[in-house]
This record gives C-alpha cells, structure tokens and sequence, in this order.
C-alpha cells in the first residue's frame, strides 16, 4: 500500500490524460541552479557571508580564498545538470556518468510539492527515515504530466 501525502500541489487544469504516449520515456533535465532560485540565491548568500566573515576575523587572503573554494566545492551539485527518465521500470537519475535507477515498487510513501516529488524507501520504519528519501524536481512545465505518470505508475503496482 502507497500512502500518499500532497500538501501543495496545484494541478494544471489544461492538462489531459489523453495525451501521454505511455510507451515512451519522459525524459527531461535540470539544473537546480536555475530550477530552485530562491533556495540557490539563499545557499550562495551564506556563502557569501561565510566567507566574509572569513575575512573579517582572520584578516588572511589565503584563508578566505580557502573558504570560498571549500563552499564552491560542497555546492557542487547545484551547477550539474541532472537527467531524469520516467519509463515503465520505474526512475533513472543519471548525474556526471553515475546511474541511479528506483524500481516502483520501492517506493512506499511519496508526498507531492509544488516543484517535486518527495519519495520514501519501502524499509522498515526507521527513526531518521525522511534522510533516506529522494526528491524527484520537475520543472513547472511538465509537472502535470510527471505527476499523472507517476501516479499510474505507483499506483498499477
């Protein structure tokens, strides 16, 4: 059994079931430093600061030059584009030659966002199990069409 959990979705009202060829992939990209702005502009703010602050205490080039490229280097995800695949198997997440690929059946518990899909492992209940989920982005453009994919999807199981 799928629970599911959808607190702020907002469906496209022009969109029709009718028009999804179910025998091809949805293939689509994104690059979270265009598709999240408000969060990446927050991320690169405190970063900033950071280094700054860097800066203003330690009054060493070295040392805020080394504070900036260790932020730049754990932020690297933000500037990769990330490809993603909807097929019959299930999701396939393909980032800098890694492959991840996420069966439906193990999905247990999803909840829907206005800019994603939130998914939950099917283990047994762990105490810090919302760490172990994954985040499915769509972009606004194709997210009626995702949802309803992964919904037939989920749900056929």
């Amino acid at each position: 059994m799928t629970n599911i959990i959808e607190p702020r979705y907002c469906a496209d009202v022009n969109f029709l079931p009718q028009d999804i060829d179910d025998s091809k992939p949805l293939i689509y990209k994104v690059r979270l430093l265009t598709a999240q702005k408000r969060d990446v502009l927050f991320l690169v703010a405190v970063a900033v600061a950071v280094v700054l602050t860097v800066r203003q205490y330690s009054q060493n080039n070295a040392f805020c030059a080394a504070a900036a490229i260790l932020l730049l280097a754990s932020m690297w995800k933000v500037f990769i584009p990330v490809r993603y695949e909807l097929n019959a198997d299930g999701i396939v997440r393909e980032m800098l030659g890694s492959r991840r690929f996420i069966a439906w059946n193990q999905i247990r518990t999803y909840q829907v966002y206005h800019n994603g899909i939130f998914l939950l492992p099917p283990n047994d209940r762990f105490y810090a199990e919302v760490f172990r989920g994954g985040f499915l982005p769509v972009p606004p453009a194709l997210s009626a069409e995702v949802l309803y994919r992964f919904r037939v999807s989920v749900n056929s199981l």
